[in-house]
């Protein structure tokens, strides 16, 4: 990718994440600015896209959040939040369609798109807490699935031989992986 592209790239999330800002409340932009060496601008548009779908929720599902202007949310309002809300948030995205106007896919939010959105909710509540704003975060309290971690394998001393030397020389290779080889190396 080239650096033209990716700095295109980068100023079209920065552009979009303006245009949210303009329809959301101000503890969004506090966490965007705390986060701001973190994170990418693709990461961080990602992030307020899904908070902005949440708060969304909250004044559809919620009726003293459907009282509210989005903007007028604030993070005392997030306070408010228990575990049972999460919970009929994960409902509500575990039973939407992952793509709503397309033909083609018409499967639900997968369990991994859901555990996204509750991590980069959490996120912003973690902000809150570590800010001494809010003193606790509910998504804590959802039982998640936790990834299995993966045993690392290490390459023995002989085999760390072998692979510099086939990296070197070429040696041990297939005929048809020699030919890639030369290709590559000259």
């Amino acid at each position: 990718m080239s650096k033209e592209y990716k700095e295109q790239k980068y100023e079209e999330y920065r552009n979009k994440i303006q245009q949210l800002f303009l329809q959301m409340p101000g503890f969004c932009k506090d966490y965007y600015i705390s986060r701001r060496l973190k994170l990418t601008d693709k990461t961080q548009f990602d992030y307020i896209s899904k908070m902005n779908t949440f708060l969304k929720w909250l004044q559809l599902s919620n009726p003293y959040f459907g009282k509210k202007d989005l903007t007028e949310i604030t993070v005392e309002d997030m306070g408010l939040l228990k575990k049972r809300d999460i919970e009929e948030f994960i409902s509500w995205l575990m039973d939407q369609k992952k793509y709503p106007n397309s033909r083609k896919y018409s499967t639900t939010n997968s369990k991994t798109t859901v555990n996204t959105y509750l991590s980069c909710i959490s996120s912003y509540y973690k902000f809150f807490i570590r800010e001494e704003l809010l003193t606790l975060n509910p998504i804590d309290l959802i039982e998640r699935e936790r990834k299995k971690k993966k045993n690392l394998i290490y390459l023995n001393e002989q085999q760390r031989y072998d692979f510099v030397d086939s990296v070197a020389t070429g040696n041990g290779l297939t005929n048809k992986q020699m030919d890639d080889y030369t290709k590559k190396t000259g």
